[in-house]
């Protein structure tokens, strides 16, 4: 009897957390919203406090931070994030995003690659095909012309008829000209 009261204790308070927790990120995430960025950033710094192991209050931190270009608060807080939950879609997005921005190019490479290979990952969603055209880009900006090749390539291979991929591909020297009328027509 007395495990059950315990137990009950435990998952009153349990539920009672969870239930504050989530009325703390429902407030900040509102004010991240209406652009009431430090009001977010307080609350979201008091949810980590309270709930440090919440991968998507860290995540929410660092979108904020990254809002407010604050580069490496960000990435710390997004790599943090991405330890607790490594499937999380929109961290590679958010972490990709600051390491371009920040010039930490081989880092960005290393991320989008992560996100092409989850499991989840599908290119015909439009925001996992987004990121297959970043890392393309990057591959380009390297000199990793193959890699970028391949990539856009990809795309094609469920959209047949992208014409800016054909232009891209062709700019690269990887197709004929004929094969760019061709497609364009």
């Amino acid at each position: 009897k007395a495990q059950r009261i315990n137990t009950f204790a435990f998952l009153h308070k349990f539920m009672i957390n969870e239930s504050f927790k989530d009325e703390l990120l429902n407030k900040a995430i509102e004010e991240h919203k209406a652009q009431n960025f430090l009001r977010a950033k307080a609350l979201y710094l008091q949810v980590t406090a309270h709930f440090p192991k919440d991968f998507y209050a860290l995540y929410l931190l660092g979108t904020l931070e990254l809002d407010l270009q604050n580069y490496e608060l960000a990435i710390v807080k997004l790599e943090e994030s991405l330890i607790l939950n490594d499937e999380y879609f929109n961290t590679y997005i958010n972490l990709g995003f600051v390491y371009t921005s920040t010039g930490q190019l081989k880092n960005a490479i290393e991320i989008y690659n992560k996100a092409v290979n989850l499991k989840d990952f599908d290119i015909k969603k439009d925001e996992h095909e987004k990121i297959i055209r970043k890392f393309a880009r990057l591959n380009v900006e390297v000199g990793n012309k193959s890699k970028a090749i391949q990539l856009y390539k990809q795309i094609l291979k469920y959209k047949p008829n992208d014409f800016q991929i054909y232009n891209l591909l062709y700019e690269m020297r990887a197709i004929k000209f004929d094969k760019l009328i061709k497609n364009k027509l």
